[in-house]
């Protein structure tokens, strides 16, 4: 499952193998800590991707526990990274759009309270 992480002044994004292959990318997504302008937990993440245009390899599903597994989606003025899994909450990070043209994370992750809080923490200005 992908992790959200804070390296330094960077937030990455790491993928695990499975996630590298059905997104066709060898390098994880990251994005500078002074981009973040938010981070919410999301309970139930598929239904908040109405405004996320997932492309051509958007709807993994495979076996049924992958909504999206995709570094390749956009949303207005930019991209979007969604790793979503069926049952799992989800971290949203929205970004602003001067780093790379990165803008929205969504990334279900076991422990999403605490990811959140931690990348809360890292930015010393959200809370």
């Amino acid at each position: 499952m992908a992790r959200l992480e804070v390296v330094g002044d960077q937030l990455r994004l790491r993928l695990n193998a499975l996630e590298k292959l059905l997104d066709l990318r060898l390098h994880s997504p990251s994005a500078p800590v002074a981009a973040i302008r938010g981070v919410t937990v999301d309970a139930h993440p598929r239904e908040t991707l109405h405004d996320v245009d997932l492309g051509f390899a958007g709807n993994t599903a495979l076996l049924g526990a992958v909504v999206t597994a995709s570094s390749r989606a956009a949303v207005p003025r930019g991209r979007a990274a969604t790793f979503v899994y069926l049952g799992r909450e989800a971290v949203r990070i929205e970004l602003d759009d001067e780093h790379g043209g990165w803008r929205l994370f969504l990334v279900s992750c076991k422990n999403a309270e605490d990811v959140a809080a931690a990348i809360r923490s890292a930015t010393g200005r959200i809370a």
